[in-house]
C-alpha cells in the first residue's frame, strides 16, 4: 500500500514476467495467508528521493531518472550517475519520467547535486494465498511510481512482528504500521495489474488448511486478516454487493474493523477474501469517501492476468 507519494501500494479507489505455470492447474487449492509482510524493492532506475535546495527547479520528488548523458556517455545506474555528479559544473542531459511521460532536461552537475537519488523503496502489503510449491500471490493491485509501473531488479519479502493501525475516516485513508524484522521469507518475481507473484523461502504446505478457489458471488463473505490489537489471523465479515469480471465491490460489516480501522486501511491490500469456504479474491481498494466500502480483485484475475 502507500509507501510515500511516489510508490502506490495503496487502498484507494480508482507487486513483468509471464504467469507462473504452477498456478495453471485444473483444480487449484491454495492456503489463505493474510500475513502482513515488508517489501524491499531494488529498482532498475533511481528516483528523486529528496530535494536539497529551494533553487532546485528542474526535477520533482518522485521523478524516475532513466539516464544521465555526459558528453557521449549515457549512464543509468545510480553508481554511474553518482560518478557524474562528482564532476564540477559540467553540462549534462537528464532523461526522466514524470506522471508516466518521459522528458529530457539540460542541466549541470551542480544542479543535479541538489537532489538525493535512491534506487530502493520499501513498504508493507499482505500475502493473499500460497500453493503447495510455496508460490504466492498478494497485494491485489499494481505497484506504481508517479503513475508508471515500476521496473525492478529484485524484490525481497520480510517477516513482520507486530501490526498496528492508523484509522481511516471519510476523505482520509489510514494505514497499517508494521514492525519489519530482518528475517527474509521470500521474493517477488512478477508484478502486474492485479498484484504480485513470488516464492516463499520456507513455507510448509498444509492440505488441511488449503481451500479451493472460486468466483465471488453476491452475499456474505469474509476478509481473513490480522485482527486489531491481538494480531490474530481471523475472519472478518463483509458483504459482496456487486460482482464484476476482474473485480467486485464489497461492504465491510465487521465491528472491530470499523471500530479500530474505520473499515479498511493501506497495507491490507491482498488480504484474502473467503466465501463459502473458498478463496474468491484479495482486498484491492477502498472508497476514500467511505472506507467501509471497497473493491476486491477476483482470485482468477490475480492468478492468471499477469
Amino acid at each position: 500500500m502507500k509507501l510515500f507519494k511516489s510508490l502506490i501500494l495503496t487502498l484507494v479507489v480508482t507487486l513483468i514476467l509471464t504467469t507462473s505455470s504452477i498456478f495453471c492447474q485444473d483444480t487449484v487449492k491454495l492456503v489463505p495467508s493474510g500475513e502482513v509482510v515488508g517489501l524491499n524493492i531494488e529498482l532498475k532506475h533511481p528516483y528523486v528521493y529528496q530535494i536539497l535546495s529551494e533553487d532546485a527547479k528542474d526535477l520533482e520528488h518522485g521523478d524516475i531518472i532513466l539516464s544521465v548523458k555526459y558528453k557521449l556517455k549515457k549512464v543509468k545506474s545510480i553508481d554511474k550517475i553518482n560518478e557524474i555528479m562528482k564532476l564540477k559544473n559540467q553540462d549534462i542531459i537528464v532523461e526522466f519520467s514524470r506522471e508516466g511521460t518521459n522528458y529530457t532536461q539540460k542541466m549541470t552537475t551542480e544542479q543535479l547535486r541538489m537532489y538525493v537519488l535512491k534506487e530502493v523503496i520499501s513498504g508493507i502489503g499482505t500475502i493473499t494465498a500460497i500453493n503447495e510449491n510455496g508460490e504466492f500471490v498478494g497485494i491485489s493491485h499494481s505497484i506504481k511510481m508517479e503513475n508508471r509501473a515500476i521496473e525492478f531488479n529484485k524484490c525481497e519479502v520480510f517477516e513482520t512482528s507486530y501490526v498496528q493501525e492508523i484509522k481511516s475516516y471519510k476523505d482520509r485513508v489510514g494505514s497499517l504500521i508494521a514492525n519489519i524484522t530482518d528475517k527474509k521469507i521470500g521474493s517477488v518475481y512478477s508484478m502486474g495489474e492485479y498484484g504480485v507473484k513470488g516464492k516463499s523461502d520456507s513455507f510448509k504446505y498444509s492440505k488441511k488448511k488449503s481451500l479451493e478457489i472460486a468466483q465471488p458471488k453476491i452475499g456474505k463473505a469474509y476478509i481473513y486478516c490480522k485482527a486489531p490489537v491481538t494480531n490474530e489471523l481471523k475472519l472478518h465479515e463483509i458483504e459482496i454487493i456487486k460482482v464484476g469480471k476482474e473485480s467486485s465491490q464489497i461492504k465491510i460489516v465487521d465491528e472491530n474493523l470499523i471500530k479500530y480501522r474505520g473499515g479498511a486501511v493501506v497495507g491490507m491490500s491482498g488480504s484474502p477474501i473467503i466465501q463459502d469456504n473458498k478463496i474468491v479474491g484479495g482486498l484491492r481498494s477502498i472508497v476514500i469517501k467511505n472506507p467501509t466500502r471497497g473493491y476486491i480483485a477476483n482470485i482468477h484475475s490475480m492468478l492468471y492476468d499477469n
